[in-house]
């Protein structure tokens, strides 16, 4: 189970619909911040080493910045840190996992209301364990570049294509991802 809270530091207060569309022509800078706290749920068996839940919590900070750079172009970068609990019950053992360090862009295209397309990149670092006093060698870090297209095609339905590349980059991995989803806006 997660919550997340989010906050608009500049730019926008909190609006209706209504007012959020007069306004979105006028606003030029947005700053913002989430805090996302995950709960240890989901079933965990101690003498297992694959479980669904971690038995830890975890919390993800977050300080996010939007520039209209013209009507049609938007820059959207955020940085954020992973924190997260140590796991007193694994095998016995304490598991402990350092903070892993995430940004990312994305660099947007309005062609017309709800049909946008835009190029992304991220990077993420860290996250070092350590079992029982011992150190691993499991340092995480990746990052991607990618691009997305949404296109709306009935009032409240979209289509959104994406895909990204990414590696891996202490194991000289790269994969490849292609998303194809629908949505509905109630």
């Amino acid at each position: 189970m997660a919550a997340t809270f989010s906050v608009n530091i500049l730019g926008a207060p909190a609006m209706e619909r209504q007012g959020f569309r007069q306004k979105l022509g006028k606003i030029q800078h947005l700053v913002g911040a989430s805090l996302k706290v995950v709960a240890p749920t989901g079933k965990y068996d101690s003498s297992r080493l694959i479980n669904v839940g971690a038995n830890r919590w975890a919390m993800k900070a977050e300080l996010g910045y939007i520039t209209v750079l013209t009507p049609q172009w938007v820059l959207e970068t955020s940085v954020g840190a992973w924190f997260f609990e140590d796991n007193d019950d694994f095998l016995d053992m304490t598991k402990e996992q350092g903070s892993v360090v995430t940004i990312q862009g994305h660099l947007i295209h309005r062609f017309r209301p709800g049909l946008w397309a835009s190029l992304d990149v991220n990077y993420y670092e860290g996250g070092r364990s350590t079992i029982g006093g011992r150190r691993l060698d499991d340092l995480q870090r990746d990052s991607k570049i990618g691009g997305t297209l949404v296109f709306p095609f009935a009032k409240g339905h979209v289509i959104k294509l994406g895909y990204t590349k990414g590696s891996i980059n202490d194991s000289d991995e790269d994969f490849d991802v292609f998303v194809v989803s629908y949505q509905q806006v109630f």
